[in-house]
């Protein structure tokens, strides 16, 4: 199932035209004619990645040697198929921070999942229960999407103005969406080449525990401040969103690096509580992780603007960044301390990409040294005691 999970999100990660962030962004989101346009290409889509699928269901088994994923990979083809359906009004819900009807259908869709999982799971004992799961929770969104938040349903209407308008923004989407796949997957394939399975192992388990707190940010800034930037740019309100976006910055860097300093704290007693004495290691590595989330705060609390702002391509020159900074690292540390090297290279890469990052977003107004220079100064000292104190990773690895 993880794989099959994999291949779905690379393919719609690798066909994502920008069709939601264009309800959104977009002066005409709410343009009835707009929005039937973005449904009919939503639909096209999804018909797109179900034929793609369906159709690569067939290698994906012979490659992996694994009978199980044709059927897997088929049903998922028909979860994209269906999700394709879903109305525009979930968008419009979104654009319009109606977060509350958001929670409740989200909810709604993964109880329904869970509880057709469940329920296959008892009568079956195959993987291909989680994907019928997923397929019963998009079943369920598409269905309450269209009757269950108020106004319109969509019509099959396709203009061409609105089409080019949203695939010109949707084409810097497209690659941006293809180097973060790239360099999220990749950064695990390219790790993976150069650490031993056992290293890896805890690697994963580390990355995992201390990129929670990232995780939830990310959420967070998807669902509330990116349609708040967006609404303030449509508005023209240049300096109260540079003012909103400098407080959502201070709230997601402070519980980033809150949280950071406490696994930085709780490490070795915690994963002494969810592992074995085997994975110890992971403990020592979870510190480091937490070391380089206080650069990742800085960055990732950026998250958003530059679509909502409709400026896509500063998303690219962004991973770019954050990529080359990752890679460099790791292949440096990796030549001359070896796996050490590679846990402190990831850890570093924020701090190498942040410079970047910081130009980047000084060159578009959005830079707050006010917020940044007191987070490197607290940061440096805190990795100063730990170096100086802390127990170390050379004992464990």
């Amino acid at each position: 199932m993880a794989i099959a999970s994999a291949i779905y999100v690379g393919v719609v990660m690798l066909t994502d035209v920008g069709i939601s962030q264009s309800v959104i962004v977009h002066q005409d989101g709410g343009d009835d004619l707009f929005l039937d346009t973005a449904w009919v290409l939503q639909i096209i889509k999804g018909a797109l990645i179900a034929v793609a699928l369906f159709l690569g269901s067939t290698w994906a088994a012979n490659f992996y040697q694994d009978s199980r994923l044709q059927e897997i990979i088929r049903i998922i083809s028909a979860t994209a198929l269906i999700g394709g359906f879903n109305s525009t009004k979930l968008q419009t819900a979104h654009r319009k921070m109606q977060e509350r009807q958001y929670f409740w259908v989200g909810l709604g869709s993964q109880v329904t999942g869970l509880v057709v999982m469940v329920i296959l799971a008892l009568f079956n004992k195959s993987p291909s229960s989680l994907a019928w799961g997923g397929l019963a929770s998009a079943m369920f969104t598409c269905a309450i999407s269209h009757f269950y938040y108020p106004g319109r349903l969509n019509r099959l209407r396709l203009d061409e103005n609105h089409a080019r308008q949203i695939m010109r923004f949707g084409g810097l989407i497209l690659v941006s969406s293809t180097l973060t796949f790239a360099c999220g997957e990749g950064s695990k394939l390219l790790m993976g080449s150069l650490m031993d399975m056992k290293t890896m192992g805890m690697v994963s388990i580390a990355a995992s525990l201390s990129g929670l707190c990232i995780g939830v940010v990310q959420m967070l800034s998807g669902k509330i401040f990116f349609p708040a930037y967006a609404e303030l740019h449509r508005e023209q309100n240049h300096r109260k969103l540079h003012i909103f976006v400098g407080r959502a910055r201070v709230v997601q860097v402070t519980f980033i690096w809150a949280i950071s300093l406490i696994i930085l704290v709780i490490s070795r007693p915690l994963i002494s509580i969810l592992y074995d004495s085997r994975y110890i290691g992971a403990a020592a590595i979870m510190e480091i992780m937490a070391i380089g989330n206080f650069a990742v705060a800085l960055n990732v609390s950026y998250a958003n603007l530059e679509t909502s702002i409709s400026r896509p391509e500063l998303t690219i020159k962004i991973v770019m960044a954050m990529a080359s900074g990752l890679w460099a690292a790791v292949f440096i540390g990796h030549y001359y301390w070896g796996n050490i090297g590679v846990i402190y290279g990831i850890a570093a890469s924020g701090w190498l990409s942040y410079p970047v990052i910081s130009y980047i977003y000084l060159r578009a107004g959005f830079w707050y040294p006010k917020i940044d220079f007191p987070v490197i100064f607290l940061s440096m000292v805190v990795i100063t005691v730990w170096a100086l104190f802390g127990p170390g990773l050379t004992r464990v690895i």
